[in-house]
């Protein structure tokens, strides 16, 4: 849990928020299986819905030792095109 807490204070750090403004909206999902076709698609969902629910951050745990280079790469492009940071 302190871990957690760790993270969302570097984030919020990284991202210049103070103790005035809201709160810190982030939205997190995993990557754990092999880089393919169906993780690019839930990538691709995921930072969709981030979009549409406003957040702030977009914090991909990822673990994978890696894949089809062709969803690495759609992958890649849909996390620089974000308008959200994405760590």
């Amino acid at each position: 849990m302190q871990v957690r807490f760790l993270i969302i204070l570097v984030l919020a750090s990284i991202c210049g928020f103070t103790a005035a403004d809201s709160t810190i909206t982030i939205y997190r999902f995993d990557i754990k299986e092999e880089i393919a076709p169906p993780i690019w698609r839930k990538t691709k969902m995921a930072i969709e819905e981030a979009h549409e629910k406003n957040c702030d951050i977009i914090l991909i745990n990822m673990n994978t030792y890696g894949g089809l280079v062709d969803a690495a790469d759609s992958i890649r492009n849909k996390i620089l095109k974000s308008r959200i940071p994405v760590y």
